[in-house]
């Protein structure tokens, strides 16, 4: 068997992030046992009641890695969008080990109107931002996304994991653009930022991340946990029957 087939044989319930993450596992363990399943998010612990009055600022947030996180495409999409938004800027928020390079190549390259501000608290940052984006290759359940869209900064992000566009619905609550391509996630933020309706977005943001506050997944745990003890007692329950 392999590791995953021994969990979900081990273990009364095995916890995923969302329906998305059922593909992947159906591809890894085909015949699982769906009644092991639970589908439990990660939770934010508060959700803007209303769109924030923003700054004209780009945010990405996140470890500064090639594998993952492709921030080597940070600076050639800024490179694209400075030109077209000459009074936005952009914050780049984390550290890692492409950190020193990005700032050699911004400097080099004399991009304008980009800071970096190392590892930090992001909170301040998703206040002001507009918009928000990613570069991902995969995640599992990004957190960064739905802190972005509790504060209302519009998300763009790259179509390139299964759980991206359950929390993203395209043109609603953010934008999902073709993995990678940076020409059309260029085009799909100078075009949000010049729209000035962009508040509907945010808005849909917003809705979206409320699936996320701690007391509605809170909710699922306390439901989780009710129910495996219930099962316990039904089982300690037949073992006794049997016995007697």
């Amino acid at each position: 068997k392999s590791d995953r087939e021994n969990i979900l044989s081990t273990y009364d319930r095995f916890i995923m992030f969302g329906p998305p993450i059922l593909d992947e596992l159906s591809w890894f363990v085909p015949d699982f046992d769906r009644e092991k399943i639970a589908l439990i998010p990660n939770s934010i612990p508060e959700v803007s009641s209303r769109p924030l009055k923003k700054e004209k600022r780009i945010l990405w947030v996140g470890r500064l890695d090639h594998e993952q996180k492709r921030a080597e495409l940070i600076l050639p999409l800024w490179q694209k969008v400075s030109q077209a938004l000459p009074d936005w800027k952009l914050d780049v928020v984390g550290d890692g080990p492409l950190l020193p390079e990005l700032k050699q190549q911004a400097a080099r390259e004399n991009l304008p109107r980009i800071d970096f501000h190392g590892r930090q608290v992001p909170d301040d940052y998703y206040r002001r931002a507009a918009i928000f984006f990613m570069t991902s290759a995969f995640e599992g359940f990004p957190n960064t996304l739905v802190e972005a869209q509790s504060f209302g900064a519009i998300p763009v992000v790259f179509d390139s994991y299964p759980v991206a566009r359950w929390i993203v619905k395209d043109g609603e609550s953010g934008f999902l653009i073709a993995p990678f391509d940076v020409d059309a996630m260029a085009e799909r933020i100078v075009t949000l930022a010049n729209d000035p309706g962009q508040s509907k977005c945010a808005e849909g943001a917003l809705e979206s991340a409320r699936r996320f506050h701690v007391d509605r997944v809170g909710e699922m745990w306390r439901h989780l946990f009710e129910e495996a003890l219930a099962g316990s007692s039904d089982r300690r329950d037949s073992s006794v029957s049997a016995r007697s």
